[in-house]
């Protein structure tokens, strides 16, 4: 699972030079602005950081499973879209999952199959396969996205806690 998170850091690395590589190449048209420079950077801090940096409300689990434990709060600008990533650790298991954190508005892709989830007052979605949990939901004007190696239940309990 730590391998899958860290991919999932390098890809938005990734994406984040191409883009960049990208709007370099492109020369604005005569009597054209010239677009405004991309941000793409991830940066490590604490959730109180993110909380006060972030153009959304950062929430954050009010529970948390026996042995898990906080890794580490990054704050991602990529493009024109700003995220926070929360990630825990089940505390020498090697087995992690993450909670993405994004403006209710950002633009999202469709979950064919998923099943619909209440969570507080919000209705949302999960998605488990093969002892991985996927689950999205919208609270506050945040739209979270819990993902990573723990059950449904354990992950639909952790989601209901977030403030």
């Amino acid at each position: 699972m730590k391998l899958i998170l860290q991919l999932s850091s390098a890809v938005i690395l990734l994406l984040a030079v191409l883009a960049e590589a990208g709007a370099a190449d492109k020369t604005p048209a005569a009597g054209s602005a010239a677009p405004p420079a991309q941000r793409n950077k991830m940066t490590k801090m604490s959730v109180d950081e993110a909380r006060k940096k972030a153009p959304f409300k950062v929430l954050e689990p009010a529970y948390l499973p026996k042995g898990v434990s906080y890794v580490e709060t990054r704050y991602v600008e990529f493009g024109d879209q700003t995220f926070v990533v929360l990630q825990y650790e089940f505390t020498g298991q090697k087995r992690y999952f993450q909670v993405d954190e994004y403006p209710a508005g950002a633009p999202e892709s469709a979950w064919p199959g998923a099943k619909e989830v209440q969570i507080g007052e919000s209705k949302g979605q999960a998605m488990p396969q093969h002892g991985l949990s996927i689950i999205r939901w919208t609270q506050d004007g945040t739209r979270l996205v819990l993902n990573g190696a723990i059950g449904e239940a354990e992950a639909l309990k952790i989601a209901r806690s977030f403030k």
